[in-house]
This record gives structure tokens, C-alpha cells and sequence, in this order.
């Protein structure tokens, strides 16, 4: 009898035990979640060398229930942080580093988020994704985090490893030739013209570099809030319809490594225009495009966004709207233009400083590296020539 309670019991204990890890899991995959695709798959940073216009990388953003059923007219919230700073290991743009890259909010009909970003740097970039229902949904409102990794170019750390063994030969050929003129043996240390002239040098390299930099720093404070180029409002390649109105709002200047902000309003009559489609895209004055989306403007006829910029350079933000096809106003797509004059900003001091620090360590290594080449061949040939 003991036997078959004892039994029993531990038949209902695993039972319960299923029971709970099976309600455990249905609550953890209950939850409605944001999936991300990225087109291609592998990328690199924005190269300015490219014989071509880069391409930007298309993200897919789809907001699903639990069972991975796409989410019907929800609100979406996206924003995009550069990789943190990191001086140490500093690229190609770290005035960036840090900072915003987008941030916009939209309405998504099937839930689903498009757009085409150019991303700039290497590391790890943050998403952000809130979801909010519209009215009559059963969901509740969520969060959440995503993250992009973007390596850096192999080309870059050929180019890299080639500029190292260049500075390395450099501080060789110096070592051996003033080795080579105030002989080492095997018993002295480094002769004292030779101390005097590298303290010389160094002090000199360091007080050119401190003076370079400095400078750099504050021609580059001067210049904030500067800019040799003309601004002026949107130019329309088409006229809208009658009672139409649209606007492009926001910046007209910006900076790198601040987020512009910018908004397109619609009216008709004076009254909120919210069955257009719009298509935005913001260009380099080269022709390739750093951002790209396609949406519906909202109810209060807006669409409003955050933009990053990192290259010094005027944009040109483009911005075509189009009727929806069951809208009771039809007519011609048309399209406004601003450009954007964008100020360039000298990379900080320090990440500058530390950059020419390795250069000049791998110089001082190179020179080390041949004045003891030089005493082991003076020591040789000494021993060859007592044997001899």
C-alpha cells in the first residue's frame, strides 16, 4: 500500500511538473515580437574610395503575434544608435560614434517596417522598436531591442598592416644608418649623441603634432554655425492639385554626428491630408542615397523623422507623393526637393593624438629594432675578426 502511494505521488509530481514547464512555455512564446532582415546578409561600412556609389542595406522590420502571424495596422516607433565610442580602436568617422543614426515613427498597415539605410561604420548598431496598437486591437503596446553587426572591410586592414610595415621600415633604415655612424658594442649602451638626437626629435614630432591638432581644433570651433553655400525652400517638380498643400519642414543646415529633424505636412482645404503615399529618399551630392523609406502619412497628414548625417557634404532630401488608389482626390504624383547643407566636423583631439601615437610608436620600434640589428653585426664581425 505504501509502495503505491508513495507511486502515486510521484506520478502527480511529474505531472504537475509537465503541466508547469508546458504553461511556462506557452506564456514565454505568447508574446508578440519584431523580426529583422537584412538584404544583403554581409556588409561593410560606406567606402569613400569605391570605384561605384555604395548600395544601402534594406532592413526588414515585422511585428508578429505568437504564432508568427504578421500584426494588422499597428504603430511603429524605430530608432538607430551608431556603435559606441571607442578611441582606442578608432574608424573611418568617429565624429559619429555614439550618436543617433535614425529615429521615426510611422504607420504600418501590415505591420511591417521598410527602409534603406547607409551605414557608415563598423561595429554593432542598436534597434530600438516599439509597437503600439490602434484602437480596437487586443494586443498591448511592447518593446523591442535589436542589434545589427557591420564588420569592417578586409581591404582595410591590408591597407592597414601595409601602412604598419611602412613605418616600421622607416624607423629601420633611420636605426641602421645612425647605428651604422655611432658604433654599439656589445658592452655600451646607446651613445649619448644618439640619445641627445632622438629626445630632440621626439620633443620636436610632439610639439608639430600638439600644434597641428590644437589648431585643427579650433578653426573646426570657429567654423560651427558657418557655411559658404546658400539655402533655400523646397523646389516642386510638379504643381499639387488645387486646395493641396504639402510641406517639407525642419533643418535646412545641419551637422555631422547631430540628428536633423525633419517633417512632411499635407493639407486640403486646410485640413489634414492623410491618403497620400510618399516616397523619401535623402541623397549625397554624389547620388548615392544615405536614407530611403516608403509609407503612408498619419492622420494628421505628418510624417516626422530623425536623420543622422556623416559625411560633410550637401544632401538632397526628396520627398514624391501620391494619392492612395482609393482615395476620392486623384492626380499626378509630385515630388519637393531640399537640399541640406551638411558641416563636416573635425575628428576629436584625443582619438587624433592617440592615432598619431601609434604611428610614432611604430616609427621608435622600427628605429630601435636597427640600432640593435646594428650592435649584433658590429658584435659579429668583431668576434670574426679576433678568431681571424
Amino acid at each position: 500500500m505504501r509502495r503505491f502511494k508513495l507511486g502515486f505521488l510521484i506520478s502527480l509530481a511529474c505531472l504537475v511538473t509537465i503541466v508547469f514547464y508546458g504553461l511556462l512555455g506557452y506564456s514565454q512564446s505568447s508574446s508578440p515580437t519584431v523580426t529583422l532582415r537584412m538584404e544583403p546578409q554581409e556588409t561593410f561600412p560606406f567606402e569613400a574610395e569605391a570605384q561605384k556609389h555604395p548600395e544601402p542595406v534594406n532592413l526588414t522590420l515585422q511585428a508578429v503575434d505568437s504564432l508568427g502571424t504578421p500584426l494588422k495596422a499597428v504603430s511603429m516607433r524605430l530608432s538607430i544608435d551608431n556603435p559606441p565610442k571607442n578611441p582606442w580602436l578608432s574608424t573611418d568617422f568617429p565624429m559619429v560614434e555614439g550618436t543617433q543614426l535614425l529615429q521615426l515613427e510611422t504607420f504600418a498597415p501590415k505591420g511591417e517596417l521598410r527602409i534603406k539605410q547607409m551605414f557608415s561604420i563598423r561595429g554593432t548598431y542598436s534597434l530600438n522598436v516599439q509597437v503600439t496598437p490602434t484602437k480596437g486591437s487586443k494586443i498591448a503596446a511592447f518593446e523591442k531591442k535589436l542589434s545589427i553587426d557591420i564588420g569592417e572591410n578586409p581591404i582595410k586592414y591590408r591597407n592597414y598592416a601595409i601602412l604598419v610595415v611602412i613605418l616600421l621600415g622607416v624607423g629601420l633604415i633611420g636605426g641602421l644608418i645612425i647605428g651604422k655612424q655611432s658604433r654599439i658594442t656589445s658592452n655600451e649602451g646607446i651613445p649619448e649623441s644618439v640619445r641627445m638626437l632622438l629626445s630632440g626629435l621626439i620633443v620636436v614630432a610632439i610639439g608639430v603634432l600638439l600644434f597641428v591638432n590644437v589648431k585643427a581644433e579650433k578653426a573646426e570651433a570657429h567654423g560651427h554655425g558657418h557655411s559658404n553655400h546658400s539655402t533655400s525652400g523646397p523646389t516642386q517638380t510638379a504643381q499639387p492639385p488645387k486646395n493641396v498643400k504639402v510641406e517639407l519642414l525642419g533643418n535646412q543646415k545641419a551637422i555631422v554626428g547631430q540628428p536633423a529633424s525633419f517633417k512632411i505636412q499635407a493639407f486640403n482645404q486646410n485640413q489634414p491630408l492623410s491618403a497620400l503615399n510618399f516616397k523619401l529618399t535623402s541623397k549625397q551630392e554624389e547620388g548615392w542615397t544615405a536614407f530611403a523609406y516608403q509609407g503612408v502619412l498619419n492622420e494628421e497628414g505628418e510624417f516626422a523623422w530623425k536623420q543622422g548625417f556623416f559625411d560633410g557634404a550637401p544632401h538632397i532630401i526628396q520627398v514624391e507623393l501620391s494619392p492612395q488608389k482609393d482615395a476620392k482626390q486623384q492626380f499626378t504624383p509630385f515630388s519637393l526637393n531640399q537640399q541640406i547643407e551638411v558641416e563636416g566636423v573635425a575628428p576629436p583631439l584625443t582619438t587624433r593624438l592617440i592615432s598619431l601615437g601609434y604611428m610614432t610608436a611604430f616609427i621608435s620600434l622600427g628605429f630601435l629594432l636597427g640600432l640593435r640589428l646594428i650592435s649584433w653585426f658590429h658584435v659579429v664581425f668583431d668576434a670574426i675578426a679576433k678568431r681571424v
